[in-house]
């Protein structure tokens, strides 16, 4: 079982590549490997058996209809959908007066690298 933190686009793709290529030939090897994720380009393991998981419970699923697939496309094809909700003064703020405080800026903790569950 893999934890991966999360990260930049692109610096997800560049490590996401050679995580794909490895979780593939466990795979083909015969190993079986769990990893829970976020990302897309993980999800997209050739020959990946995905189960997502849910407010409808857990089912088997094909990478284009993760729910987290079609988030991006959507995402991709028109950012301003998603951010007009936090870029534009004109609407209600998204975080209640009473967490601003809690959720203030903090900068990114130091990474900690992939672990393998034992």
């Amino acid at each position: 079982m893999f934890k991966v933190p999360s990260k930049s686009f692109w610096t997800a793709v560049i490590t996401d590549y050679p995580l794909v290529a490895l979780m593939h030939e466990l795979g083909q090897s015969g190993a079986q490997v769990v990893c829970a994720t976020h990302s897309p380009i993980l999800a997209s393991t050739p020959d990946a058996d995905i189960i997502e998981v849910g407010e409808h419970g857990m089912s088997h699923v094909k990478w284009d209809d993760l729910e987290l697939v079609d988030h991006w496309r959507r995402y991709l094809t028109n950012p301003h959908a998603y951010l007009r909700h936090i870029t534009e003064t004109a609407t209600a703020p998204m975080v209640p007066a009473s967490m601003s405080k809690t959720l203030r800026y903090q900068p990114s903790l130091p990474r900690t690298p992939c672990r393998r569950a034992k």
